[in-house]
């Protein structure tokens, strides 16, 4: 599974006077299969379900690419990105996680 995405223009949410709005100029997520051969690699357990099962992982890769524009500290933007990203990608792994174990909400 792929999603990309990118900055848009929209007129329900005009811009600001006096407000910098930066542009993602490619954003993308890539959720692809682990093979089982790759575990050992990355040291993961093999963990099986109460009904015999195994566990199976997903790798899953973000790429961003913004210009945040306006006078904005590096170390500023890393930390917010930093931030933005480990909310971003704590969502998507629990929703990986109930739909590799078929979990109802």
């Amino acid at each position: 599974v792929q999603i990309v995405s990118k900055s848009i223009q929209r007129k329900d949410i005009p811009e600001k006077k006096g407000c910098v709005r930066g542009d993602v100029l490619l954003s993308g997520v890539l959720f692809e299969n682990l093979p089982e051969n790759e575990w050992a690699k990355y040291k993961l357990p093999v963990l099986v379900l109460a009904d015999g099962r195994k566990c199976k992982y997903t790798r899953f890769r973000y790429i961003v690419q913004t210009n945040i524009k306006g006078w904005i500290w590096q170390s500023v933007i890393d930390a917010a990105m930093t931030s933005t990203n480990k909310g971003m990608m704590k969502d998507i792994t629990h929703y990986i996680i109930q739909k590799r174990l078929d979990l109802k909400q």
